[in-house]
C-alpha cells in the first residue's frame, strides 16, 4: 500500500505539471531527451487512444500471482504465470475456462518450469528451461511431443521457417541468438558476448516480432536489432547522453564489475539500463529502460519517426496506466491492473476515477487486463 500511495501522489503531481519529451527521428539514432534535474513524465493520453478492461474471473482453481505473457486466439485468452508454472485460459469476457498444469518430474509431458510459450497452428509450445526442451501440446492440453534443446533458453519466437531462441548469456558458445529450422536442426548461432558475461541471465522477453520481422535487444546495450536466420542488423540506436550510460569499457564488463561500479556512485547517477519486455506493434517499437531507479518507456512511431519517452503515469482517462507493457496484437498492448491499485483509489476517496466495470472488484480478485489501443 505504501508504494501505491506514493504512485498516487506522483499521479496528482503529474496531472498538475507534466514535462513533454518528444523528438523526431532522422536516422537510425534516436536522441532520447532526459533531464538530469527533473522527471520526464509521459502522459498516457499522448500514446493511448482507448482502453478496454477485462476483469478475470476468480475461482479457487485459478488464483494468478503474476501475468507474465498473454496470447489471444479468436475467442480465448492464454495467460502465463511463470511463478506458478501454469497457463490459464479465459474467454474474451474474462470467464475462466481451464489451465495447463503439468509441473513435476512425472515423465513425458511434465515440466519443471515454463519461461515462455507460443501458439501456432492449434498447438501450444512451452519453453521449459530446466527441461532443456520445447514441449508441444494440443489446445486440449494433451501432450504430443517435444523439441530437445542443446542448452537453456529464456524466450523464443516462431518466425517464417525458423525458431529463434534467446540464450540470455548462459551459452558456452558465447552467443545469445540460436536459430533452428522447423525440423529442429540448428541453422545458425550469433550475437556474441565476452566470456566475462557468461552465466548471469536477466530473464526478460528480449525477443519480439510483428507481421514483417523478428527483433531483439540486450541488457546494457543501447541498440534494437532485426534478426535474420544467419545474422542480426542494428535498426535503431538509442542515443542517450554519454553521461547517462555505462562507460564503453563497462558495456562489455561482467555483471560483478558493473555492480561494483554502481556501488561506487549514488543511485541518482546509475547508468541507464535496458530492461523489460521489448514490444513491437504494427505502429510502434516500445522499449523500456531504467533511469534513476525508475522505469521509463520509449515509444518510437515507425510511420513518422516521432519519439516519445518518459515515465508513464495515470491520467483521468487512464487512471491505471503504468510501466508494465505486454505485447498484444496489431496496434494494441496489454497492461495488468492489481486489485490493490483499485482499492488504493477508494482509500484516498477517488472512487470516481474507477471505471464502472471495475467498481465491484475486491482485493482477493485476480488482476485485471487493460487492453490499450495505441494512437
Amino acid at each position: 500500500m505504501k508504494y501505491i500511495l506514493i504512485y498516487l501522489s506522483l499521479f496528482f503531481l503529474f496531472v498538475c505539471c507534466q514535462m513533454k519529451s518528444e523528438v523526431v527521428l532522422t536516422d537510425k539514432r534516436i536522441p532520447i531527451p532526459l533531464s538530469s534535474n527533473s522527471l520526464a513524465l509521459l502522459s498516457p493520453d499522448s500514446v493511448f487512444d482507448s482502453v478496454t478492461y477485462i476483469p478475470l474471473e476468480t475461482t479457487e482453481d485459478n488464483l494468478i500471482t503474476n501475468i507474465d505473457k498473454v496470447i489471444t486466439t479468436d475467442s480465448l485468452i492464454y495467460i502465463l504465470d511463470k511463478k506458478q508454472k501454469e497457463i490459464f485460459v479465459f474467454n474474451v469476457q474474462g470467464k475462466y475456462i481451464k489451465k495447463l498444469d503439468r509441473q513435476g518430474a512425472g515423465g513425458k509431458g511434465y515440466y519443471l518450469n515454463v519461461f515462455d510459450f507460443q501458439i501456432e497452428n492449434d498447438l501450444i509450445y512451452l519453453l521449459c528451461t530446466s527441461n532443456k526442451s520445447i514441449m508441444i501440446y494440443n489446445l486440449n492440453f494433451e501432450y504430443l511431443d517435444e523439441i530437445k534443446l542443446n542448452g537453456s533458453f529464456t524466450c523464443f519466437e516462431f518466425f517464417e521457417d525458423y525458431i529463434y531462441l534467446y540464450g540470455d548469456y548462459t551459452q558456452e558458445s558465447l552467443n545469445n541468438i540460436f536459430v533452428l529450422k522447423r525440423n529442429n536442426d540448428l541453422y545458425a548461432q550469433y550475437s556474441p558476448f565476452p566470456k566475462q558475461q557468461l552465466g548471469v541471465g536477466y530473464n526478460g522477453y528480449y525477443l519480439a516480432q510483428d507481421s514483417f520481422d523478428c527483433y531483439a535487444y540486450y541488457p546494457y546495450q543501447y541498440n534494437i536489432y532485426k534478426l535474420y536466420p544467419d545474422r542480426e542488423e542494428v535498426i535503431l540506436q538509442l542515443n542517450f547522453d554519454k553521461d547517462k550510460v555505462y562507460p564503453i569499457e563497462l558495456q562489455t564488463a561482467s555483471s560483478f564489475d558493473r555492480d561494483k561500479y554502481r556501488m561506487s556512485i549514488s543511485p541518482e547517477e546509475w547508468p541507464i539500463e535496458i530492461h523489460g519486455n521489448l514490444v513491437c506493434t504494427s505502429k510502434y517499437y516500445i522499449i523500456p529502460f531504467v533511469y534513476k531507479t525508475l522505469v521509463h518507456s520509449i515509444f518510437y512511431n515507425r510511420e513518422n519517426g516521432n519519439v516519445k519517452t518518459g515515465i508513464i503515469f495515470p491520467s483521468k482517462k487512464y487512471p491505471f496506466a503504468n510501466q508494465n507493457i505486454l505485447p498484444y496484437q496489431k496496434n494494441f498492448i496489454i497492461q495488468t491492473i492489481s486489485t490493490e491499485a483499485i482499492d488504493a483509489l477508494r482509500t484516498v476517496g477517488k472512487q470516481y476515477l474507477i471505471p464502472e466495470v471495475l467498481q465491484n472488484c475486491s482485493l482477493d480478485d485476480n488482476p485485471i487486463l487493460a487492453i490499450y489501443k495505441l494512437k
